[in-house]
């Protein structure tokens, strides 16, 4: 979380949002998936203290694989 929700630098927090979002897609277990929504929407309280937009982007990202995980 620190690399895309606390760092300063928006290049690394879209880096960490693709690298994130890239490995999901390659997760073939739901419980990594389940984990990673649960960790990601635990941070929604203080998210108004940061940049988000890649927060936003990877949770997106990580809903969608759910939801596609769950229709196969």
């Amino acid at each position: 979380m620190n690399g895309i929700l606390y760092c300063p630098v928006e290049k690394i927090r879209q880096s960490f949002r693709n690298v994130l979002s890239t490995l999901t897609t390659r997760i073939e277990a739901g419980d990594a998936v389940n984990f990673l929504l649960e960790l990601l929407s635990s941070k929604f309280s203080m998210i108004s203290e940061y940049s988000c937009l890649q927060f936003f982007g990877l949770f997106n990202d990580i809903v969608d694989i759910f939801f596609k995980n769950a229709s196969e």
